[in-house]
């Protein structure tokens, strides 16, 4: 499965393998690409959005300086031949503040996933949630026996609470490390059962 985004000068590219996302962005900056596997996206995300800068200070520079020779037109008695200088500036503003890409940015230790804020944005968040609780309930879902208990009771806890396994799947998994360590299921695993 393969989504791209655009948006002005931005295209991001999110392929999605078996195992793991292959990433690309290109942007004015040039283009990057990295692969990471689900189970290593962390859940959270931070917001991001992105304007065009030289598009502020040239229409602060051009509607100032209609102001400016527009002034001193009428000050010297002649028409005001530099006005057109002055919506040409504010039509400048407008465009900076009505072209900005929206991100939602997400830090892997690969580099930034930055998914573009458009109508595809939440299908490329929940695939990639989709995508990365399959992948952590295939890689923690089995109770390790040969692990520490407490460990394994926090890992079960941990899959419990990202929704990861059902309450049933985890009350199974407590029962079963409990038992194989003779500890008392209603404690948690901290005390052992007496004989």
């Amino acid at each position: 499965m393969q989504v791209i985004q655009k948006h002005l000068s931005n295209r991001a590219t999110f392929r999605f393998g078996k195992a793991q996302l292959v990433y690309t962005i290109r942007d004015a900056s040039g283009c990057r690409s990295f692969a990471v596997e689900y189970g290593y996206i962390p859940t959270e995300a931070s917001e991001l959005e992105e304007r065009v800068p030289w598009l502020r200070d040239v229409g602060i520079f051009l509607t100032v300086l209609g102001l400016l020779l527009t002034g001193v037109q009428l000050a010297l008695g002649q028409p005001p031949a530099a006005l057109i200088w002055l919506p040409i500036g504010l039509l400048t503003l407008l465009a900076y503040r009505g072209l900005r890409t929206r991100y939602t940015v997400i830090a892997t230790e690969m580099g930034r996933i930055f998914v573009i804020r458009d109508g595809r944005h939440d299908e490329v968040m929940d695939e990639l949630s989709r995508r990365r609780t399959a992948q952590w309930r295939q890689w923690y879902a089995e109770v390790d026996l040969d692990n520490d208990p407490d460990s394994e009771m926090d890992k079960f806890d941990w899959l419990r609470e990202r929704n990861v396994i059902s309450e049933t799947e985890y009350q199974e998994a407590m029962k079963t490390i409990a038992l194989h360590h003779d500890l008392d299921p209603e404690s948690g695993g901290d005390e052992p059962l007496v004989h």
